[in-house]
């Protein structure tokens, strides 16, 4: 059971993480600025859609390090492996948008995931073990 922990731990840890920190920080930010949303969490403001890609980047560091900080071993696979789950999930919630958003919005969400994940990884994993 340990072993199959270190297997799955760490993406588990990073999903978990960039889920819980997403949906708590942009259910804040949608109810703190209601003017600048639609009923449906779009913004048709260019600023509002660079801010919230802002906060992608920022959610998927932060789950990147969490995922290193889980994982003993292979540091940057299991970064890769929570990348891919990011980009099949962020996929499927960026096509229930897809005419609600411009394509450059949705091409840029999923291209920021795997960037912001497996630099994440990179920044904890200098820290625990040192560059190399």
């Amino acid at each position: 059971m340990k072993q199959n922990w270190k297997i799955v731990g760490p993406t588990i840890g990073g999903f978990v993480a960039w889920s819980i920190i997403c949906i708590s920080i942009n259910t804040l930010v949608f109810l703190s600025f209601p003017s600048f949303f639609n009923e449906d969490g779009t913004s048709p403001f260019i600023t509002i859609n660079i801010s919230m890609l802002a906060l992608t980047l920022v959610y998927s560091l932060i789950a990147g390090g969490v995922n290193a900080l889980i994982a003993d071993t292979h540091h940057r696979r299991h970064a890769a492996v929570l990348s891919l789950l990011q980009l099949t999930v962020g996929t499927a919630v960026q096509a229930s948008y897809w005419d609600l958003l411009p394509v450059w919005y949705h091409l840029s969400f999923l291209a920021l995931l795997p960037l912001g994940i497996m630099a994440g990884a990179e920044f904890v994993r200098h820290r625990k073990v040192g560059p190399g």
